[in-house]
């Protein structure tokens, strides 16, 4: 479609991308060339095809290919803009400077989707050297020819110029200059004289808002002989002001002396009108495609290449003998613009001439005339056809240069090249057409209105989705589409935007051309003119139908993982640990990979990341357990709440937090009515990506199982302490017989002492004798009692370090006279050097009683020869960690295979006379112990009956 039938006037997009003379191109992420816009294919007279990808480079200069690819490669590895300025052949074969510029395009992610690129023509920026040299000649004359020499070249540059002396008095300004501030015919400025002017005199030419600026610039000049570039506004003969770009360089002999102050004014208001034009413009554009990111990307480039081409002009000099009719002197920028081989020298009058359009030839000979005869400069315009038959149009100042004796010597000339704006309507075209289909293929709605909010314009996205048709979606037809319930509602917000003329943004569902409803954003700007007044509203439509659904979700899973965090029976605190995983982040930069050790070696740490931790929530779960009547009052109440108790538990839950491992720990918690709690507290990190700032801690109330477990641990105390009583009445026989042995011996002792002192006289010596066994006896016989006291008191269990063999010999002296009774041989093989275990001795002994009378009733029908027991003890290992095993072996008639758990269930028994909780009561004070407890059947050879305890962290006994 064509834009001017059914959109916008999009001259705006072609003054915003090029306005100035600029070559475009395009690549792609990897660094490929995949357009060149019209003006790139004329300049280098090649087609697409042989440009795109890396060909292009085919077209640099040889000695400016490398540096240019290499800083190219630079650009694409770190994504920062490029400036490189190289020289490019032309399609006649000249190359000529341009200063290229690339930037990149990113999406919302950062990353690269495009770049985008331009290249500037800066040929007469490097033709000032040259200049500077062709004044460095006219130095070389003698002083009464150097001033006449300086205004003449001053008036051939079609600008305007003009000169101070070292004082930096304005002296002297060209004919062109002159005549734009409207001084008279006789005014000093026009012939050098110098009036002893202020050094600043001439800021009184230039715009007031310009003074402060202008005079702090060239005070500077004047300081430090430095060269300056300003711009500012300078008053013309009818008071009116126009913009110049000035540039002032210092003069200096060849022995370094400055002598004059040399400036040129190239006027520029057109391009300041067109700037400010343009970011009306641009602003407009913006507006337009405010949701456009292609689109704002290539604004961004457009005002980049503007800032940039800075230096709108192409300029060439010469110098022709008047006496041989020979060019002495062809700037190298003007061979380039001529067309020439800059390396072939200086060419011949003729050579020009042919190179001169045939019906501009006779303007050479005519304006050298003139400026002879009027004596001053004279401006013209010439044609030049190349070799390849491409026409440049130059724009030419000549003047002449008299000797002393008045008579024409030279013929001084310049020439700027002005073709480039011959090309800009057709590459403003180009840009046009690109802007359009990019407008038209984005995946978004775009559209215009009128002030009045009447649509005058859609893209092509409109009409692929909705279905309508141009004329169905003009004025306020478009509404249509909009779903009936909420059609009211988007008219009234676009009426009130329309009203206050502010941002329109509103979100309602859209029909699909199928029929289907989905959610679209629609956003809407004013675009103003100078005076403040809407003249267009220009906007965009986004399908957020995703979003919605997606933000819906999110709100449903949201308000679930609240009631299930308000509603749950267990205690649940957010806290924040964001600072705490920050500050073991930092330890673990700096080395630190052994938490616990480190923590050990830094105690105060625990202290110190505990103040870290944040409390952001809690359930209500957690605030009746903590007995407070609100969340408030809990969080008021925090630092009252972290007790000695709840300090040393972070001391343990530290070195899990830091290795990313959850936490379960016990911990004695105080409410806040003073009530101590037994809980159990979890922490359990969510991935690190969350950042930590949501931390679950649940706290389960152990109160009624710590209540369970005391009573069960009474309970089991009691019915041990009825087992070793029962055991002890199974040996009572055997114990009453060992008490009775030393207490007859006892009896004889003392008769035998009787009868010693009836002698006369008394044998002391067998007395002595006597009370001692007496006394032997009696320890005995106590030892003896003291065992059996032992073992039938009750009493709380008491864990201290325990000796393996002292164990095994107390349980072998205590049954020694029921082996003995029963003829069975208890044999012992328990090294002195096992290492200490941590447990009640009495318990211990009661494991130990109770597998040696076990093992001696599974003997009572064994011939009397096999009647041995072997209790023997090895160092083992128990879960990765040291331990102890002691092993009781018999010789009875063993267990099957099948039946080794049998006997440890309670009331389970072989005897006649048993119970059979001795071995389930064993078992479980073997395990209260962190130990195990089993038996193995030895086919026709008995059973063996095995506990392992875990070896205190003493070391072994010596």
């Amino acid at each position: 479609m064509k834009i001017a039938e059914h959109g916008p006037d999009f001259a705006s997009l072609r003054v915003l991308v090029d306005s100035l003379p600029a070559l475009i191109h395009t690549g792609l992420p990897d660094g490929y060339l995949d357009f060149f816009n019209q003006r790139w294919l004329e300049f280098v007279g090649l087609r697409l095809e042989d440009l795109e990808g890396w060909k292009w480079t085919a077209a640099v200069h040889p000695d400016d290919v490398t540096g240019l690819v290499a800083g190219w490669r630079a650009c694409l590895a770190s994504g920062e803009p490029l400036e490189f300025e190289a020289r490019v052949r032309r399609a006649d074969g000249e190359y000529r400077w341009m200063l290229h510029h690339k930037v990149a395009l990113r999406d919302e992610c950062g990353q690269i989707v495009k770049w985008y690129g331009s290249s500037i023509d800066i040929e007469d920026r490097k033709r000032a050297e040259c200049r500077s040299r062709e004044l460095r000649q006219i130095l070389d004359l003698t002083p009464q020819h150097l001033e006449a020499h300086l205004q003449a070249t001053l008036n051939l540059i079609p600008a305007h110029t003009w000169y101070a002396p070292p004082s930096g008095a304005l002296t002297f300004v060209n004919a062109r200059c002159a005549d734009y501030l409207g001084l008279p015919k006789d005014h000093p400025l026009r012939f050098g004289i110098d009036t002893g002017a202020a050094w600043d005199s001439h800021i009184a030419l230039l715009h007031p808002d310009d003074h402060e600026e202008s005079r702090r610039v060239w005070s500077t000049c004047l300081r430090t002989g430095g060269v300056a570039d300003i711009s500012f506004r300078v008053r013309n003969a009818e008071g009116t002001y126009r913009w110049f770009l000035s540039r002032v360089e210092p003069l200096r002999a060849n022995d370094g002396t400055l002598l004059y102050w040399v400036g040129v004014n190239l006027d520029i208001e057109e391009r300041k009108q067109a700037e400010k034009k343009l970011q009306e413009q641009q602003l407009e554009l913006r507006q337009m495609l405010d949701f456009r990111r292609e689109a704002e990307e290539a604004l961004r480039r457009s005002e980049a290449w503007l800032s940039e081409a800075q230096r709108l002009s192409h300029t060439g000099s010469w110098v022709l003998d008047l006496e041989t009719s020979e060019l002495k002197h062809w700037s190298p920028e003007l061979l380039r613009i001529c067309g020439f081989d800059p390396d072939a020298g200086i060419p011949s009058t003729e050579a020009v001439r042919e190179r001169t359009h045939p019906e501009d030839r006779a303007k050479n000979v005519e304006e050298i005339e003139t400026a002879i005869r009027e004596r001053t400069g004279v401006a013209g315009e010439r044609r030049l056809v190349l070799p390849d038959g491409t026409i440049r149009h130059l724009q030419i100042v000549v003047s002449p240069v008299f000797d002393a004796a008045s008579r024409p010597i030279e013929v001084i000339g310049t020439a700027m090249d002005v073709t480039e704006r011959k090309y800009a309507e057709e590459a403003l075209r180009e840009s046009e057409e690109r802007y359009r289909a990019l407008i038209e293929v984005s995946p978004q709605m775009v559209w215009l209105a009128r002030a009045d909010g009447s649509n005058i314009f859609w893209n092509q996205w409109w009409y692929d989705y909705t279905g309508l048709t141009r004329a169905e979606s003009e004025e306020f037809d478009w509404v249509q589409a909009v779903h009936p319930e909420h059609r009211d509602r988007l008219v009234d917000s676009w009426r009130q935007a329309l009203a206050s003329g502010g941002e329109w943004n509103t979100e309602a569902p859209l029909r699909r051309a199928d029929g289907q409803y989905r959610w679209h954003l629609g956003r809407g700007l004013p675009i103003r003119d100078a005076d403040g007044r809407i003249v267009r509203w220009t906007g965009i439509g986004i399908d957020i139908n995703d979003r919605r659904e997606a933000e819906e979700a999110l709100r449903e899973s949201e308000e679930r993982y609240r009631n299930i965090f308000e509603k749950v029976g267990v205690a649940i605190i957010e806290e924040d640990f964001s600072k705490v995983t920050a500050w073991l982040a930092d330890l673990k930069a700096r080395g630190v990979r052994d938490f616990r050790r480190y923590l050990a070696e830094h105690p105060e740490l625990a202290r110190e990341t505990f103040a870290l931790i944040g409390v952001r929530d809690l359930n209500e779960a957690a605030v009746a357990l903590f007995g407070a009547a609100s969340k408030q009052e809990f969080l008021d109440a925090v630092p009252r709440l972290a007790t000695r108790e709840v300090r040393a538990a972070w001391v343990a839950q530290l070195p899990a937090v830091a290795e990313g491992r959850r936490s379960v720990e016990e911990v004695v918690l105080t409410t806040l009515g003073g009530e101590r709690v037994h809980t159990l507290v979890t922490i359990v990190l969510p991935p690190e990506s969350s950042g930590f700032e949501s931390v679950l801690v649940t706290v389960i109330d152990l109160s009624e199982r710590k209540r369970a477990e005391e009573a069960l641990n009474h309970a089991q105390s009691a019915l041990a302490h009825m087992t070793r009583v029962t055991t002890l009445g199974e040996l009572t026989a055997s114990i009453a017989h060992e008490v009775n042995q030393p207490l007859a011996a006892i009896v004889n002792n003392a008769s035998a002492c009787l009868s010693l002192l009836s002698r006369e006289p008394a044998d002391v010596e067998e007395l002595r004798a006597a009370l001692a066994d007496i006394n032997s006896d009696a320890e005995r016989a106590s030892a003896v009692i003291e065992r059996v006291r032992a073992m039938a008191k009750r009493s709380a269990p008491d864990r201290i370090p325990v000796r393996p063999t002292d164990l095994v010999h107390e349980v072998v002296a205590l049954t020694a006279a029921e082996s003995a009774r029963r003829r069975v041989a208890i044999r012992t093989d328990v090294p002195a050097d096992l290492p200490l275990v941590l447990g009640d001795r009495v318990q211990l002994q009661q494991v130990l009683l109770n597998l040696v009378v076990n093992a001696m009733d599974a003997m009572s029908g064994v011939d009397d020869p096999e009647r041995s027991l072997d209790i023997r003890g090895r160092v083992d290992g128990l879960d990765g960690s040291p331990a102890v095993t002691i092993s009781v072996e018999d010789r009875g008639i063993g267990l099957q295979p099948d039946e080794l758990e049998r006997p440890f269930e309670p009331f389970y028994t072989t005897k006649p006379h048993g119970m059979g909780l001795g071995l389930a009561i064993s078992r479980s004070i073997i395990e209260a112990h962190s130990g195990r407890l089993w038996g193995e059947s030895q086919r026709g050879r008995g059973a063996v009956f095995s506990f392992c305890l875990p070896a205190a962290e003493t070391s072994r006994t010596a």
